[in-house]
């Protein structure tokens, strides 16, 4: 500050500072935390379809005593539901972690989290190359459903998706402090913890 008037207090001098100034530059997260954090999260989503595969299978085991009778329609419709859901349960679980505690299991695990709102972090996780198993999920049933077009529209969303991961390879690959194209697209950024 400088001398005001006398008798007066001195006079206060602002400086201008942009809020991103005030912010501490991100630290960098390396290549091999973001494949750790898509290893465990593609790692449950294994170990989930693998637990509800089972389960169908011991349902049908079971209602046909070891395969010695013939399986009911009706059973075979609950044993296909039961193995097809754990697709939508992990991706579930997936999008509950990510919208409530910032971050999938995986990114949490690798000491990561997703800045950004519960809506956005849901929108990069539709447009994470993980999400792709869902969106091909999603063309499967559209198919055995018989639904026309629709299969070939999520496949598309799909084939869309994983485009978009080999993109953000590529950007990792020439600059690992650069946004992915999920995060790009959702307004978010993967940050470390």
């Amino acid at each position: 500050g400088g001398a005001g008037l006398p008798g007066m207090m001195p006079r206060m001098q602002f400086t201008a500072t942009s809020p991103s100034a005030l912010e501490a530059p991100p630290a960098r997260i390396r290549r091999a935390t973001r494949l750790r954090a898509v290893a465990v999260d593609l790692g449950l989503g294994i170990g989930i379809q693998f637990t509800f595969g089972a389960i169908a299978l011991l349902v049908f085991l079971v209602t046909t005593g070891g395969g010695h009778r013939d399986l009911a329609s009706s059973t075979a419709t609950v044993g296909w539901a039961i193995a097809l859901a754990g697709v939508p349960a992990w991706l579930g679980y997936l999008g509950h972690a990510v919208a409530v505690e910032g971050g999938t299991s995986g990114q949490q695990a690798a000491g990561l989290s997703v800045e950004g709102g519960p809506t956005r972090r849901l929108g990069r996780l539709a447009m994470h190359p993980l999400s792709a198993v869902g969106w091909c999920w999603l063309a499967l049933v559209a198919a055995w459903a018989t639904i026309p077009a629709v299969p070939l529209l999520l496949a598309a969303v799909a084939a869309t998706v994983l485009g978009g991961s080999v993109i953000s390879m590529a950007l990792l690959a020439w600059n690992a402090d650069a946004p992915a194209l999920h995060d790009r697209l959702a307004g978010t950024r993967l940050a470390a913890r």
